[in-house]
């Protein structure tokens, strides 16, 4: 039986450890054991799918010694990075771990590569979160290592990987999503939600409340209330689920019916998702989002490109302009959140952009009518759809990410 060894550098963010442990589902069928390396946060989804994992512990130096010498005693045929830019995020990892360590191993290397940042970019370049990596010193760059045999792009997001002979774009699920539907009624009935409850999926990242919590706070809970206002004015009945890996509640205001859920396994999760009506996220780089438009669910995502002085000279309704008030005059900040196109030009040209919607945070009026429309409007929904099946028509036709990683084993 071959080996392969998945490293997930992530310590907050669980989209990229979750793409790995699908591949490596599609990998265990084909007769190759998987074991991974993961974080205490990513290493819940791990087990919950009961793969063999070693967990990082805080100190970067034993984390090395024991990656090393689980390497050399079960002598792996291939080692998958998820991904390799969480080098230069990861608090138990150093983040050249790759030089003059894992080149060393003499074992087949390739990484995904979820954002597209592809074999080496300025550091200053980042245009989403800058402050996550280091100031750019000189001419720095961060670069994939030559002795990486090839850099993998999941569908979704992308749908090509471009004229480079050592990458390549996979489609991350194996299911054929022309034709693949879910009993959405009978999902909601196993969850206890009623037939004419309009049920929004709400599932807020953990390195996002990690970090715009230091250097935003008070944003999340400033966001999710304005959603909930918006949610009010329509003229339905409204359920939120917030998956919210905090202990504190986001959604305190307001008149719909909330649940959060501080942690959510895996199948519980989709099951959300599937049976929901919106999904709303201000991650732009959510793999959740992929996930609900294979699922022809509706997606929202909400930007930010106001400072807190612009946003109070908007022409706003005044609930929203009060509530903003109330919360920046407790010290919340507001961070500039990027669209789709601001993040890549290479994204800006990517099919995907028409599967789902976007609309500044602050924008009440047209916030609201997506809502209104995609929530209650067939047409609204059928055209959206429409664009959703294209999209899957077109990736249907790439190769899965597990049949390309099996090429190099």
């Amino acid at each position: 039986m071959k080996k392969a060894f998945i490293i997930a550098p992530a310590y907050l963010g669980t989209g990229e450890t979750v793409n790995a442990i699908v591949v490596a589902e599609q990998l265990r069928e084909k007769k190759v054991e998987c074991t991974f390396i993961a974080s205490p946060y990513g290493a819940n989804f791990v087990k919950d799918k009961h793969f063999d994992c070693f967990v990082y512990t805080v100190n970067k130096e034993k984390n090395i010694k024991i990656v090393k010498d689980m390497i050399k005693k079960e002598n792996p045929d291939l080692i998958v990075v998820a991904d390799y830019y969480l080098f230069y995020l990861s608090r138990e990892l150093p983040a050249y771990m790759w030089v003059g360590f894992l080149e060393d191993m003499d074992v087949t290397t390739i990484t995904f590569d979820s954002i597209g940042l592809g074999r080496e970019f300025p550091s200053y370049s980042y245009v989403v979160i800058p402050e996550l990596f280091p100031p750019p010193r000189h001419t720095i760059r961060y670069r994939v290592p030559p002795f990486v045999e090839a850099i993998i792009y999941p569908s979704p997001p992308f749908s090509d990987s471009g004229s480079a002979p050592d990458e390549h774009c996979g489609r991350l699920y194996t299911e054929d999503y022309t034709t693949l539907q879910h009993n959405k009624k009978k999902i909601r009935e196993e969850l206890g939600i009623q037939e004419d409850v309009k049920l929004v999926f709400h599932p807020v990242p953990k390195w996002s409340l990690s970090t715009l919590g230091a250097t935003c706070p008070l944003y999340h809970s400033l966001m999710t209330d304005i959603i909930g206002l918006y949610l009010s004015w329509l003229d339905a009945r409204i359920k939120v689920v917030c998956v919210n890996p905090s202990q504190q509640p986001l959604y305190t205001r307001g008149t719909i019916q909330v649940e959060e859920f501080e942690f959510l396994p895996f199948d519980l999760f989709m099951q959300y998702l599937f049976s929901s009506d919106l999904m709303i996220t201000d991650n732009l780089l959510s793999a959740t989002m992929g996930k609900a438009i294979l699922n022809r669910i509706p997606v929202l995502l909400l930007g930010n490109s106001y400072s807190a002085k612009e946003v109070f000279s908007l022409d706003i309704e005044p609930d929203v302009l009060s509530l903003t008030r109330e919360y920046v005059e407790k010290g919340a900040r507001i961070p500039l959140l990027p669209f789709w196109t601001t993040f890549k030009e290479s994204y800006a040209t990517r099919d995907i952009q028409n599967t789902f919607m976007q609309e500044e945070l602050f924008n009440a009026r047209e916030v609201y009518q997506i809502m209104k429309d995609i929530l209650t409007d067939v047409t609204t929904q059928q055209e959206l759809r429409q664009r959703q099946d294209e999209y899957i028509q077109k990736i249907q036709a790439l190769p899965s990410m597990a049949d390309i990683v099996m090429s190099f084993l």
